[in-house]
């Protein structure tokens, strides 16, 4: 269906510049008329067809001929144009009532399968229900409730690393790769993203996914340069694993290769091993963050 909001309130705006306007004027009868056949047609077309949702899906069609309507009644020279422009009131008032119900009892069904998919797809439906009518049974408890199933609640494990019969500290990785999650999914209403300690001290229950990042293969190899200095390559390999415990597994294990390049300036290196891990595994952030993300919104449904 075109978009006759956008069309008509730019007619509606020629007229309010020149309410003499005829070319506008014959264009907004037209476009109108257009319209209302389409809105109509396809209010029939719900009410004989089957469809889990058709009465949520009238009563928007209903309304947004309103907004149409009234965008004409509301301006005097459009008004005068189109004297009498269609507008839903009883029939509104009865579908709205029915909308509601029927939102309702999707929700319910929804929620009843037990997937975080389905659940979503409940509280939307209870949102929409909400908004339509919040006194509407119980469905403030309702919306909550389908968030919580819809959620997935992830806990970071602390990273780590062994090199060199050296327990290697990637605690500067860790909080890195923690922020930039926690930033990428700040405003997703169904993911919840936690460090092992938050997550041990909220008792959260159920851990939907723990992630375990871990370094493994970790080497060095020292080049000479011709200014006197070294060149130090790092390198390792990182993974990262997804466990799932509804399906009591691993749903993603992937290996990163990576190599990163030190030059120490001056014949004598007193770099240690995890003054290099730390430039190794922070020059990794962007990557294993870009996997995981990736990979959460790919998945989370």
């Amino acid at each position: 269906m075109p978009d006759y909001a956008e069309k008509i309130n730019q007619i509606v705006y020629r007229l309010s510049c020149n309410a003499n306007d005829r070319q506008a004027a014959k264009k907004l009868i037209k476009t109108y008329s257009n319209a209302l056949m389409e809105y109509q047609q396809e209010i029939e077309r719900l009410q004989v067809e089957p469809d889990s949702l058709k009465w949520s899906k009238t009563y928007d069609l209903m309304d947004e001929l309103n907004e149409l309507s009234n965008e004409i009644l509301y301006n005097s020279a459009a008004s005068r144009v189109i004297c009498d422009p269609k507008v839903y009131t009883g029939e509104l008032v009865e579908v709205k009532q029915k909308a509601v119900q029927e939102l309702y009892d999707a929700g319910v069904r929804s929620l009843q399968t037990g997937t975080k998919r389905e659940a979503k797809e409940a509280y939307f439906y209870f949102i929409k229900a909400d908004q339509l009518s919040a006194a509407f049974k119980d469905v403030n408890q309702k919306i909550p409730e389908a968030k919580n199933k819809a959620t997935i609640n992830i806990v970071v494990e602390k990273a780590g690393a062994y090199a060199n019969n050296k327990n290697l500290y990637a605690v500067r990785f860790y909080e890195t790769i923690l922020s930039k999650l926690q930033s990428e999914f700040l405003y997703d209403r169904f993911v919840n993203i936690y460090s092992f300690t938050e997550a041990k001290q909220r008792k959260i229950n159920p851990v939907d996914w723990s992630v375990n990042i871990s370094f493994i293969d970790i080497d060095l190899e020292k080049a000479a340069s011709i200014d006197n200095s070294q060149f130090i390559y790092v390198n390792g390999v990182a993974e990262i694993k997804i466990f799932s415990a509804a399906e009591n597994s691993d749903i993603l294990n992937k290996r990163i290769p990576n190599q990163y390049i030190w030059k120490s300036y001056g014949s004598n290196d007193d770099s240690g091993w995890q003054t290099l891990f730390d430039s190794f595994s922070l020059s990794m952030t962007d990557q294993v963050s870009g996997l995981l993300s990736e990979f959460i919104k790919q998945s989370k449904y």
